[in-house]
């Protein structure tokens, strides 16, 4: 029996009205962020960087070159507010990682990019995050593995309302 258990065993001795299974899901899914994030945080540690810093410099690594981005679309892959992404653009411009540039397509607009430096931390970090990562999906088969990527991924399309191809 796990904390998620005694939490569901908790609301059917309180509320026995209620069906509390989809916390179950819910609350293994929010514990289960919570302890990658603590993996990534530990990798991100000795790099002066941020889970939050790290998804956006990984945003404008994985898009290629030349490795920037308007905000918005930052925004997006790294689920923070517009303004938080100001802050956290802020933070790592001071560090060098990365620099704004105007939007040539909107006026208004501007382009995050990542520096010779950012591209060479992101580059750095990488392999041991995705060595990380690795490690914790280990304890599951590789049938498993597929498998709770497809459950994932067709939860993630009925909440975000978007069709799974």
């Amino acid at each position: 029996m796990d904390q998620i258990d005694e939490l569901l065993e908790q609301w059917k001795s309180e509320r026995p009205d209620l069906d509390a299974s989809p916390m179950g899901i819910l609350g293994r899914i929010t514990a289960l962020s919570h302890l990658t994030d603590r993996g990534l945080e530990e990798v991100l540690r000795p790099h002066g960087l941020s889970v939050p810093d790290y998804y956006v410099l990984g945003v404008l690594r994985r898009c290629g070159p030349p490795y920037c981005q308007p905000i918005g679309v930052l925004c997006d892959h790294s689920l923070l507010t517009s303004g938080a992404m100001t802050n956290r653009a802020d933070r790592l411009e001071e560090k060098g990682l990365v620099k704004r540039t105007a939007n040539p397509e909107d006026r208004r607009g501007v382009l995050l990019a990542l520096t010779k430096k950012g591209h060479k931390l992101v580059d750095q970090i990488a392999p041991e995050r995705f060595k990380e990562a690795a490690e914790r999906v280990s304890v599951l088969s590789k049938k498993d593995r597929q498998q709770l990527e497809t459950l994932l991924t067709r939860f993630m399309a009925a909440l975000t309302r978007e069709p799974v191809a």
